[in-house]
């Protein structure tokens, strides 16, 4: 069975341009994620795995399935260190689905 991945509840997110600001409420920080972490993000409105979303990546972007997955592996890390992303099993009930908002990389403020 596949790890999955998906958006922490207590996290909103705006689109500028092509970039996504993800604002974790409880923690008060900023982080922003370029074009391809954007897309990332769109997508961990639902639960994913690594190898779902480098799936997509290796799709939309030039690149080749195994380093789609080793970027997505290390973003994924990257995001659950800041607590945006957590683990399906600890998701809470309550955390919407549809909240759809912005991939690779993450400048936290």
């Amino acid at each position: 069975m596949s790890i999955m991945y998906v958006r922490q509840p207590h996290t909103e997110a705006v689109n500028m341009d092509d970039d996504c600001i993800i604002m974790h409420v409880s923690k008060q920080s900023i982080t922003r994620l370029n074009e391809q972490g954007s897309y990332i993000w769109s997508l961990l409105a639902n639960p994913q795995s690594v190898e779902s979303l480098a799936n997509f990546i290796q799709t939309v972007y030039d690149t080749t399935i195994e380093q789609a997955g080793k970027d997505v592996n290390l973003f994924l890390q990257e995001l659950i260190e800041y607590d945006l992303v957590m683990i399906q099993e600890e998701a809470e009930l309550k955390h919407d689905l549809y909240d759809t908002n912005c991939i690779l990389k993450a400048d936290i403020y």
